[in-house]
């Protein structure tokens, strides 16, 4: 159920980007953040996002790579793909920093061979009483196995249910180009 995407490993933010064409696009309802005062999880009211597959960061670097990428503290600054090495501010975090992340890709096999389809990104992994958890030094992952299995489950359930309308788009593509 897409529901489970957003509760399923405790992360303050929770997202689902789809790739279409050579664009990863966050759409405003595909994000939900943990509200503290509330303990709930909440709708983020935001504009819609969109990083180029072209250009590598946090976002697009599992896309392109195809590797699943869990980091912690420092570690998210001394990424390869880390854009902004200055920093690891957000807006949209409590606490204005990203301790944590997990973002996994989805593909599905198309006539051009693996396509990107989707990332579930999970950010700032909260503790039993749904507090984000800070890497002590040194700490280069706060999500465990365990949350990458069930978030690579939860992702491949979401690219399963979004199957038939990529196939669908593949072969109109494949139409298109044989016109």
């Amino acid at each position: 159920r897409s529901s489970d995407l957003f509760t399923a490993v405790p992360s303050e933010v929770t997202s689902v980007w789809l790739v279409q064409d050579r664009d990863c696009i966050l759409m405003p309802s595909a994000s939900r953040i943990q509200d503290f005062t509330r303990k709930e999880r909440m709708d983020v009211p935001s504009p819609q996002c969109i990083a180029s597959l072209y250009s590598e960061s946090l976002t697009t670097y599992p896309l392109r790579s195809g590797e699943m990428v869990n980091l912690a503290g420092d570690s998210i600054s001394h990424h390869k793909a880390k854009k902004y090495r200055e920093g690891r501010s957000g807006h949209q975090f409590r606490g204005g920093i990203c301790e944590s992340l997990l973002h996994v890709p989805m593909f599905i096999e198309s006539a051009g061979g693996p396509q990107p389809v989707l990332l579930l990104s999970l950010e700032n992994k909260l503790d039993e009483q749904q507090q984000v958890i800070v890497a002590s030094a040194g700490v280069t992952r706060l999500y465990t196995a365990e949350d990458e299995h069930l978030a690579r489950c939860l992702a491949q359930q979401a690219r399963d249910e979004l199957r038939p309308v990529l196939e669908l788009l593949d072969m109109y593509e494949i139409g298109r180009a044989h016109v």
